[in-house]
């Protein structure tokens, strides 16, 4: 439309052409026709319209100026001159609507401004006919001049976008559609069709945020949320693009579009969905694997997951077993997500190194495979292991799907029992139907997904336990580490027998780690079974797994050899010695230098077991080791209680120094205690204060005497071992610091990790960090700022440390 504005003089002879058109045809109506040009005339604002219906004698002039014409009630004589009258008219509002729109154009901002202008235009065109026989000519200006107005007004433009967005993400589509309208109307640069897909496309990603997020249950969930949104809103976003509801290339883009949000909604939460809900989240797993296809989203949530794995759990605030449970939730669900395995490739060399700086990983693992209970753990990591995810770890392990014991290509009983019979199997039909049902239902995997050059073997197996030996650098050390504790426990067995669950872990270790063409036999040993290898390795190599053969040999021919010696008269029936070949046996189990005298009644009966195996054996001699064996001990007090214990020979040893009538009221020392087993005093202070510890003795500041009634207790304000107190006694100052260096040893991690992460700090923050960020089970609490920089000296010392000029620490470069 071309906007031409008139001039003053235009409009001067305008008037007066409609003056003289009117007293042509109606004399003496010059009142009327200056009332009826001023009330349409939106310039008149305090005497025109107003929104108000015109007044009576307004409206016999408007029936007498105006819509006599319509009505034909004019004579024929005058038609031609109310025609020209009515269009001089048309063109008098003409120019004064663009008059009135000009003048005001710089204050419309909204799309209600908008609206209220041209309701504000059209109010009169209801009462005044003037475009009766010509309405386009009005629709035409009006349109024009919104067409104007948005393609001007960059402001308004934006107001109405925003306006229209508004309304959808509110689901007021009533007045969205009169927004629409308006724009289609106009016929501006603002496309209503473009903006609507848009806005769709924000509408679906909100649907999908609030329905999505959270829900892992669901393997239909993508389906479930497009048909909802389907039904709540199609038929008005088809009102809205004008477009037929059956338009099914458009609602195939539409499911499209769900799916990527499921697919950036899920990128978001992989890690929780991962660590925390696994196994609970695997429908939606399913689903996400179902919808993946290009290789970046690959690479995006592997990215996203490395980035949270890392500060949520590669930290040295979380404890090792911890850790490995989330790695292994870790594998399992990658494996669920992308059996290729190149997703979990990535993932195990990212967190292989730092798995690889804790210590205790493989005993971890080893105590999770065996499923060893609270009172089993030994070592410094017994301090700081959580049970409860320990048990929960072992579950994991076990899952049968992709348990230690499963092996690729074999599929397990439970999926065959659930799976349908084919028709191969039922109908003697050509096996041909099979392999193209098979065919028609492959999907191929992407080319380039995450990396291309991945590990094939960890890619191809579905075994946790190979998995997890990936992250070591040579599978002898986790056999080494088994053959220890596998050593300690054949050491402190009671009797001969091997629980079954260590003979199950040989079992499994010794199918996973024999060499090629060795030869497993399984026969009935220690713990109800032996596996015995055939190879031709070398037998005398402590991280050998063959080794453990000899030590089942050792175990189980002492169970045989004390069974004969029980039946020789004069051997104390109460004694199961094991004799072992320390060549195969782990040394480092063994002792440590210290000596001591074992009491002449228990020396003398294992004396005469040595006499009886030189006799059954001859030629052979035996070498006690005393730091080894458990004694189980009845105590009978004089107040008639009597206290079952377990001690080592040197603890029994110890106590049996009581066992006589004048040290029951004078006690012993430690100095006399060391001096009659010429042992260490700082072995026979331990000692002592095992028995304080357990009740049976006590310390007055000077003696230990034996409890022998309940109510014993030191004299006076003397400090006692047996009570808890914070008094500390020169006597309790070795223990204490044993317990103090192993837990400054077991936070040196935390410690690396901090300065890793921190850079240099002091001691006071190192100290309020390790107070916050190590497990409580650790007990650094008690320890105090200054000891902790008692340490940190040491590491200094050591070079594990820098101190530098302001007295911070730092990791050496």
């Amino acid at each position: 439309m071309n906007l031409v504005m008139r001039t003053d003089e235009d409009l001067k002879g305008l008037l007066l052409q409609i003056q003289g058109t009117a007293l042509g045809t109606h004399p003496n109506c010059e009142d009327d026709l200056e009332s009826l040009l001023t009330w349409i005339n939106p310039n008149e604002p305090q005497s025109n319209h107003q929104y108000k219906p015109p007044t009576l004698r307004l409206k016999n002039s408007i029936k007498m100026l105006i819509n006599r014409y319509y009505n034909m009630e004019l004579p024929e004589s005058e038609r031609d001159a109310g025609y020209l009258f009515i269009q001089l008219v048309r063109q008098f509002y003409i120019y004064q609507v663009r008059l009135h729109f000009f003048t005001f154009l710089s204050h419309l901002h909204t799309f209600k401004d908008a609206q209220r202008l041209v309701k504000y235009y059209e109010f009169p065109l209801k009462y005044v006919y003037i475009f009766e026989s010509c309405p386009e000519e009005w629709i035409n200006e009006r349109d024009g001049l919104m067409h104007y107005l948005l393609n001007r007004q960059k402001e308004l433009r934006n107001n109405i976008v925003s306006r229209l967005r508004d309304l959808i993400m509110e689901d007021d589509f009533d007045l969205a559609m009169d927004v629409v309208k308006w724009l289609n109307e106009s016929h501006s640069s603002v496309s209503s069709m473009d903006l609507m897909l848009d806005l769709i496309v924000e509408k679906i990603s909100r649907f999908c945020q609030e329905h999505m997020t959270g829900s892992w249950n669901n393997r239909f969930l993508i389906m479930e949320t497009f048909n909802k949104f389907i039904t709540n809103y199609w038929s008005q976003f088809c009102l809205l693009l004008g477009c037929p509801e059956d338009n099914h290339e458009l609602t195939t883009v539409i499911y499209h579009l769900f799916e990527r949000q499921f697919v950036q909604i899920r990128m978001k939460e992989i890690f929780d969905i991962v660590v925390k809900a696994y196994p609970e989240s695997k429908p939606t797993l399913l689903e996400l694997r179902r919808v993946l296809l290009k290789s970046k989203d690959f690479t995006q949530i592997v990215v996203e997951f490395l980035s949270n794995f890392e500060r949520q759990i590669l930290n040295p605030s979380i404890s090792t077993v911890n850790a490995l449970l989330a790695y292994v939730k870790t594998v399992k669900a990658f494996l669920t997500l992308d059996p290729t395995g190149r997703c979990l490739h990535s993932v195990s060399a990212f967190v292989k190194p730092y798995f690889q700086e804790r210590n205790d990983l493989v005993t971890i693992l080893l105590y999770a495979i065996l499923e060893l209970h609270s009172e089993e753990f030994e070592g410094p990591t017994k301090a700081y292991l959580d049970a409860d995810s320990l048990k929960q770890l072992s579950q994991e392990l076990k899952d049968p799907e992709f348990g230690i014991e499963s092996s690729p290509g074999i599929v397990p009983q439970a999926d065959l029992l659930s799976r349908p019979i084919s028709t191969a199997m039922t109908e003697p039909h050509l096996l041909y139907r099979g392999v193209i049902e098979n065919f028609l239902q492959w999907t191929p995997e992407p080319m380039d997904t995450i990396s291309k050059n991945y590990n094939r073997p960890l890619s191809a197996s579905r075994n946790l336990l190979d998995i997890l030996m990936n992250m070591f650098e040579s599978k002898d050390f986790f056999v080494s580490e088994f053959l220890g504790l596998l050593t300690r426990k054949l050491l402190t067995l009671k009797l001969y027998t091997l629980d079954h669950k260590w003979s199950h872990c040989l079992k499994l270790l010794k199918a996973k780690f024999r060499p090629a063409g060795a030869t497993t036999v399984v026969t009935t040993g220690v713990g109800g079974g032996d596996c015995r290898s055939i190879d031709g390795g070398r037998s005398g190599d402590p991280s050998n797994i063959n080794n453990i053969d000899v030590m089942l040999r050792d175990v189980r021919g002492s169970s045989e050899l004390c069974k004969r010696m029980h039946q020789v008269a004069g051997l104390d029936q109460r004694i199961y010695p094991k004799f072992i070949s320390p060549l195969y046996w782990n040394r480092g189990n063994f002792s440590n230098g210290w000596t001591f005298q074992l009491d002449p009644q228990m020396a003398l009966e294992l004396d005469k077991y040595c006499q009886v195996y030189n006799e059954i054996k001859p030629g052979r001699t035996l070498h006690l080791y005393k730091d080894q064996g458990i004694v189980v001990l009845t105590l009978t007090f004089q107040d008639g209680r009597k206290q079952r214990c377990e001690a080592t020979l040197e603890q029994c040893s110890v106590i049996q120094q009581f066992d006589i009538s004048t040290t029951t009221t004078t006690g012993l020392t430690e100095q006399m205690i060391a001096a009659r087993l010429q042992m260490d005093p700082a072995r026979a202070r331990a000692a002592l204060q095992h028995w304080v510890q357990e009740g049976v003795l006590y310390y007055d500041g000077t003696i230990y005497k034996t409890k022998e009634y309940l109510g014993d207790k030191p004299p006076g304000n003397q400090p006692s071992k047996d009570l808890d107190t914070n008094i500390q006694t020169p006597n309790m100052t070795p223990d204490r610091d044993s317990r103090l260096t192993a837990i400054l040893e077991q936070s040196w991690p935390f410690i690396h990790g901090m300065l890793t992460n921190l850079g240099a700090l002091k001691v006071k923050k190192i100290h309020s960090f390790l107070r916050v960020t190590t497990p409580k089970e650790l007990n650094f609490s008690m320890v105090t700022a200054s000891q902790l920089e008692s340490y940190l000296h040491s590491l200094v010392e050591e070079e594990r440390l820098i101190c530098t000029a302001n007295d911070t620490y730092k990791l050496p470069k």
